[in-house]
């Protein structure tokens, strides 16, 4: 089963058709939500580590941003949901975060000026990138600034799980 998720058209039916979403005034855009379902397979026993990590995700597109919260939702993970870099910078403090979900392309600072500001500060936090742009020097850039992981949208879920699966292992063995 493929999940993806495009600007402005996000794919989670199949998660959410045995998985809806509680009823208790959960707000997918609210920073620092506790993103809680029941899916069988949470990530935190996948990773085989002790505690839900807490993943922030900086995305522009509210549609997209949601889409990665719902799914985070239905693997028991907690997730702070951030508009902009310098949203997510202003309540950024050493530790807060497991790993990072950022976009390139946003307004004001990108997600490589963000990438780079934090390796800059000596954080050594695990960074996904995801970008519609397929330009190889967007990609270079990333991996030169540290990125874990440069994924193209439509990002496909199982990948996007995969590459967050593995960022936090090692960001776990590191601690």
């Amino acid at each position: 089963m493929v999940s993806s998720f495009a600007s402005g058209n996000c794919c989670l039916r199949e998660f959410e058709k045995d998985h809806p979403r509680p009823k208790d005034g959960y707000n997918p855009g609210q920073q620092r939500a506790r993103c809680g379902g029941g899916y069988p397979a949470t990530l935190a026993k996948v990773t085989g580590l002790s505690k839900a990590p807490i993943v922030a995700i900086v995305e522009d597109d509210e549609a997209v941003r949601e889409a990665l919260s719902d799914l985070f939702l239905v693997l028991d993970l907690s997730c702070g949901t951030f508009d902009r870099a310098e949203a997510f910078m202003a309540e950024y403090v050493a530790g807060s975060f497991d790993c990072l979900i950022t976009d390139v392309g946003m307004p004001g600072q990108s997600g490589l000026d963000l990438l780079q500001h934090l390796r800059s500060i000596g954080s050594a936090m695990p960074v996904i990138v995801i970008t519609a742009d397929t330009n190889p020097a967007t990609w270079s850039r990333a991996m030169r600034y540290g990125a874990y992981a440069c994924l193209t949208k439509p990002i496909e879920a199982e990948a996007l799980l995969r590459h967050l699966q593995s960022a936090l292992r090692l960001n776990w063995l590191s601690i």
